[in-house]
């Protein structure tokens, strides 16, 4: 998520892999979202989401770059190049038990990091300063605690 040139990157792991070495990629989409169709006009968890995604954004780095990381790897002449899209839930609302166990794990974790100072530096570029960050923070982190069966919130990776 931080690579800020990823043709760069790219060429230099070509540049550095033996014949027959593979490169693993894993990185965050653009998008967090709601299985029951909520928008960031109706949840400020999604709301929070979009100002740290345009706070990255002002910083340099583009979430929505991980859909052209297939079609970069065969540019600079990767081959058998496979892409999945993975869905993490927020919380235990699925029904599988290796996806509830997930979810309340990435929900633990979501519920920690926003309030971290780096994540409220980003979100305060796309709000207009820290203060107005941890509000939309914490209005979305409230989002989350109280929301989170109801709109099913995941994020694709």
């Amino acid at each position: 998520m931080g690579i800020k040139d990823w043709p760069r990157f790219y060429a230099e792991c070509w540049a550095n892999l033996s014949p027959g070495g593979w490169l693993e990629v894993g990185d965050m989409s653009e998008s967090m979202c709601s299985a029951s169709g909520a928008t960031v006009e109706t949840s400020a968890l999604l709301a929070w989401f979009d100002a740290w995604r345009r706070g990255l954004a002002t910083a340099g780095i583009d979430l929505a770059r991980s859909a052209c990381h297939t079609a970069d790897l065969e540019a600079q002449g990767f081959t058998m190049v496979e892409e999945r899209v993975l869905y993490w839930p927020l919380g235990a609302w699925q029904t599988s038990a290796r996806q509830q166990e997930m979810g309340a794990l990435m929900m633990e974790n979501c519920l920690k990091v926003p309030r971290a100072p780096p994540v409220l530096k980003v979100v305060g570029l796309a709000v207009g300063g820290e203060e107005e960050a941890r509000k939309i923070t914490e209005e979305g982190m409230k989002d989350l605690r109280e929301n989170w069966l109801e709109r099913r919130f995941y994020s694709r990776m």
